[in-house]
């Protein structure tokens, strides 16, 4: 007698279509779709560029118009006449340093006491000097918008300095701090200086946490999609399975051909 013949069951394939089973994505979701941190735009990158150059230029504001001449021994003084345009016109901020009178030469700026002991002072330019029988010098000076020379020399004594460097136009704005309000705006800008400096660290490091969250983040996410259909099942069903088969490969009873039964 032959051997009884076995009917696969019909329409059946003992496997489960591609993206049926649990846990399964979508069609067609790709990275691109993981939520990446945005780069700053244009406009941040700029502002944090505008906020370095404006405390750099701050900071060198306040050397050349403070610590320069403080170290030194000079002044900073303002232009107030026309005297001296067009180099050097009102609103010119000047700094003055202490000039041993064997280096002063024609053609300097040098800063006198109109009347020795008067702390008033003018800034004119030398055309002439003279030393007298005795050793003494003096100077005659000529602002440079003027026709005539100044009217009386300059000895020794009244002698404050000559120019050093000149700022444009910070002449108003040393004007408006001199004196006591010096003192007490100087301290005030550098602890808003220092105060600025520690926010940007700050935020920078605030900054920089927060897109590493963001991109760890992203990364858990990828993770999830990428775990396949048994990430997203029950733990009781993955255990059910059978070692090396999955359950949509599990088949059904095999059944006997009625016609060999008998």
């Amino acid at each position: 007698m032959a051997p009884p013949r076995h009917r696969a069951a019909a329409g059946r394939t003992g496997m489960r279509p591609a993206g049926t089973g649990f846990g399964s994505r979508a069609a067609g979701r790709g990275s691109g779709e993981i939520g990446i941190p945005k780069e700053k735009g244009l406009l941040q990158y700029l502002g944090l560029a505008l906020s370095g150059a404006f405390l750099v230029l701050v900071l060198a504001v306040a050397v050349l118009v403070i610590a320069l001449p403080l170290i030194s021994g000079g002044a900073a003084l303002t232009v107030l006449t026309n005297s001296m345009a067009p180099k050097f016109p009102p609103g010119t901020l000047i700094i003055i340093k202490p000039t041993p009178i064997a280096d002063i030469r024609v053609g300097d700026v040098l800063t006198y006491q109109i009347t020795s002991g008067d702390p008033a002072v003018i800034s004119h330019r030398v055309i002439t000097r003279s030393v007298s029988l005795e050793g003494e010098t003096t100077f005659i000076t000529k602002g440079d918008n003027n026709d005539l020379a100044d009217p009386k020399p300059i000895s020794e004594l009244r002698v404050k300095g000559t120019l050093w460097y000149a700022i444009p136009y910070l002449g108003f704005v040393n004007n408006a701090v001199n004196g006591e309000a010096r003192l007490l705006v100087t301290p005030i800008i550098a602890g808003l200086l220092f105060a600025y400096a520690v926010y940007t660290v700050i935020s920078s490091i605030a900054g920089r946490r927060k897109k590493l969250a963001a991109a760890a983040a992203a990364a858990a996410a990828a993770a999830a999609d990428a775990g396949g259909p048994d990430a997203q099942l029950p733990a009781a069903l993955v255990e059910a399975r059978a070692p090396g088969r999955s359950s949509s490969e599990q088949h059904e009873p095999e059944q006997l051909d009625p016609d060999l039964s008998h």
